[in-house]
């Protein structure tokens, strides 16, 4: 970029910073109106002149504010879209009308504190954004760079530090307690100031004297007289108690911290805008330097030309090579040497001086960048963390409420189950009972019947012994019957013999005609003497068989007499099966009742034993019912203790946060002090960097032992200091936060005593 350029965007920086000066101011004057309005709207009353004067003032300042840096960037067109902050300017306005009638006495159409104060605060975050764009805009390297950080830094806390102001004035204005999203709200605003301040000290490397003093003086407005009032009023809405200030005087206190903030941050803009007018300045010193050696280098050309040509032209391109790979960011280029002392080599000798400085300038550029991560992961850290620790008590005492209602719903489970344990048993008792008396009187029943069985059994034994005794005489006759059809039996078992063994010749012969057969010999001689044979054999079968005609016909004439006599016997018997079948019906009807009877004694008896078991189960189950109601009492006595735990640990964290407000209130003193921490892990060497009355800041030592985690305890030692009991309270890459444990009174004054000695200069 040639001198021209550079003064044109110097200039362009100017016009920039005033617009975002503008909306600086504007922002702090809405966080003003924001607060009054908001306890102004709380109080539920008619507002005081005073009070209304104060906000009308604010809000006619910041508006006047607002309208001068729009304008401002209509005027220069292009820049950052104000769309955005138009818009909720719009609907701030919008509201405006309803507050005003309500602080004049008309309540009817008033708007709530929250609906104002979002409203309210989504205009400034809109303001901050539009602001941070045009830093972003006008951001050069350098000590303006670092500048736009510090008043970032400084407008981030102010505009916290006006949501607490503003959210704990309406409370107090109202008189209520504050809930417990509202104290984490309050606390999370103090962290996220906690964190801008010590990124906007980190920032003010080489800052100017004004800018040192307004910052001394908002930290001592801020940091040392409002901090008791603050922690009285944060301690309060911790602990539920009444608010120990009044409204006005909490705003009052609030409203000073942040207009030094404020007015620290107009000092950062006035610095920026002085910078930027010395850089246009200079530029325009060297644009007007520019146009002289042009102008000479002109007139030189025409004079020699020819000399210029022959030694200027090729080593003016290759510089001219190198500036353009300067400027486009190739820091590595390697500039010609020098080779004379005119022109081009002082150009050559500008040019290699100009990339030493740029890489000067990255390399500044790189480390405050990185040390604005460095500020920025502590502060996220720190605001995770303890979010993280609420978190985890949260969860821890919610998970032991839910496992102690589950278990609480399994007894109530059981103590349901336990009653109708006690219900069905005492039903089926009753249902036992009723069986048992059914039995009884089946009993008495099949009692009767067997009475009667009993004498029908013996009217059917006397029919029974006089059919027996016709059998006898039957069975006689026929035993006589069957002596002679024996005797004929044997005889035709003798004609059978006969038969057989005539039978087994024929076979013989049989066989030999066959064989005979099989030979064919002489024409079939052997077959004449095998057929007379056979002729032979046939007529003494007749002749036994005639024999065995005789023998049948014997055999069945006593056939017949036998069978005559079967049938008499058969008549007796069956009469005699009558009768026995009588007799097996009634002992059947015997058996049946007997078997009856013993059923129903059985029932009886095993209904009488389930009864006593139903009722042993139902006291069984009553005592059950006992212990369980117990074990409902004991968990809910658990449960108790889990919610009241649970309010313990939060009140801690949170109480550890205001000790932690109060370590930082305490001036601190820059110092360069070797020192080492010892702890569980190890020794920690390093430097100390910071020290106040509340704690130090420590810078471990390349290649030292290991650093302790966030939360560990150890031991300080460093000269000039008693040997102090310390708490690590954040680990960042670089250094180690530790917070003094003061064992007694006698050693917090021994370090009192070193801090007012010559140990460093205030920070």
């Amino acid at each position: 970029m040639n001198a021209f350029g550079e003064a044109a965007q110097a200039r362009a920086h100017q016009r920039l910073n005033m617009a975002s000066a503008g909306l600086t101011d504007a922002a702090g004057a809405f966080a003003v109106e924001r607060g009054l309005t908001a306890g102004l709207l709380a109080a539920n009353g008619a507002a005081n002149p005073a009070a209304r004067t104060t906000m009308a003032t604010a809000r006619a300042r910041g508006e006047t504010a607002l309208r001068q840096a729009l304008d401002g960037l209509v005027a220069m067109g292009g820049g950052p879209d104000p769309a955005p902050l138009q818009a909720a300017h719009a609907r701030l306005e919008a509201l405006r009308g309803d507050v005003d009638r309500a602080l004049a006495g008309d309540r009817a159409g008033a708007p709530a504190p929250a609906v104002w104060f979002a409203a309210a605060t989504a205009q400034i975050e809109a303001a901050v954004a539009l602001r941070r764009g045009l830093d972003a805009a006008a951001d050069v390297e350098g000590r303006v760079t670092r500048l736009v950080a510090v008043r970032d830094r400084l407008g981030e806390m102010s505009e916290y530090a006006g949501r607490q102001r503003g959210s704990l004035n309406g409370l107090i204005s109202a008189g209520a307690v504050a809930s417990l999203e509202q104290v984490l709200a309050a606390v999370t605003a103090e962290g996220r100031i906690d964190g801008a301040w010590a990124q906007a000290r980190a920032l003010l490397i080489d800052a100017s004297s004004p800018l040192q003093a307004k910052v001394s003086a908002a930290e001592q407005s801020w940091y040392r007289d409002f901090a008791p009032m603050r922690r009285q009023v944060l301690a309060a809405a911790l602990q539920g108690t009444p608010w120990p200030v009044a409204a006005p005087e909490w705003f009052a206190g609030a409203s000073r911290g942040i207009d030094a903030l404020l007015q620290a941050q107009a000092q950062a803009g006035e610095d920026i805008a002085a910078l930027l007018a010395t850089q246009r300045a200079a530029g325009e010193t060297g644009a007007t330097w520019h146009l002289v050696i042009l102008v000479a280098a002109v007139l030189l050309v025409a004079v020699l030309g020819w000399y210029v040509l022959r030694r200027i032209v090729r080593p003016l391109r290759e510089t001219t090579n190198v500036i353009e790979r300067l400027a486009q960011g190739d820091l590595e280029t390697e500039v010609p040497a020098a080779s004379s002392q005119d022109e081009v080599g002082r150009l050559l000798i500008a040019t290699a001086h100009f990339r030493t400085t740029a890489r000067e300038a990255r390399a500044l550029t790189e480390t405050q960048a990185k040390l604005r991560a460095e500020a920025e992961s502590a502060r996220v850290a720190a605001l995770q963390e303890m979010g993280q620790m609420v978190e985890e008590i949260g969860a821890r005492a919610i998970a032991t409420v839910r496992g102690k209602a589950d278990d609480l719903a399994a007894v109530a489970e059981r103590l349901q189950g336990g009653a109708a344990t006690v219900a069905d048993a005492t039903g089926l008792a009753r249902a036992d009972a009723d069986a048992a008396r059914a039995r009884t009187d089946a009993g008495a029943a099949a009692a009767a019947e067997l009475t009667a069985s009993i004498r029908e059994i013996a009217t059917q034994m006397d029919r029974a012994a006089g059919a027996s005794r016709n059998a006898v005489t039957c069975g006689v006759r026929a035993q006589e019957v069957f002596t002679a059809l024996e005797t004929s039996v044997r005889e035709i078992g003798e004609v059978a013999g006969l038969i057989n063994e005539i039978a087994g010749r024929t076979n013989l012969l049989a066989l030999n005609a066959t064989i005979e057969a099989a030979r064919a010999g002489e024409a079939g001689r052997g077959f004449a003497v095998v057929a007379g044979e056979v002729k032979a054999l046939a007529l003494e079968t007749a002749r036994s068989t005639g024999r065995i005609t005789r023998r049948i016909a014997t055999i069945e004439e006593h056939s017949r007499a036998a069978s005559g006599a079967m049938a008499s016997i058969t008549a007796s018997v069956a009469e005699l099966d009558t009768v026995a079948s009588a007799v097996a019906a009634a002992v059947e009807q015997q058996s049946a009742a007997t078997a009856g009877i013993a059923e129903a004694v059985r029932d009886a008896n095993a209904a009488a034993g389930r009864a006593a078991s139903r009722m042993a189960e139902a006291a069984e189950g009553t005592l059950h019912s006992m212990q369980t109601c117990g074990e409902v009492n004991e968990i809910a006595h658990v449960v108790a203790g889990s919610v009241g735990e649970m309010k313990t640990s939060l009140v801690s964290v949170l109480q550890a946060r205001i000790r932690d407000l109060d370590r930082r209130a305490d001036r601190r003193q820059t110092v360069r002090m070797p020192a080492r921490l010892e702890h569980a892990g190890g020794t920690c060497q390093g430097t100390l960097v910071d020290l106040s009355l509340g704690g130090a800041r420590l810078e471990p030592a390349a290649g030292t032992g290991p650093a302790p985690a966030a939360g560990a305890l150890g031991r300080l030692i460093a000269e000039g200091l008693p040997p102090l009991s310390v708490t690590l309270v954040q680990r960042t890459a670089r250094s180690l936060h530790l917070r003094f444990d003061f064992a007694d009174a006698a050693e917090k004054a021994r370090v009192q005593a070193a801090l007012a000695g010559p140990m460093g200069r205030a920070a």
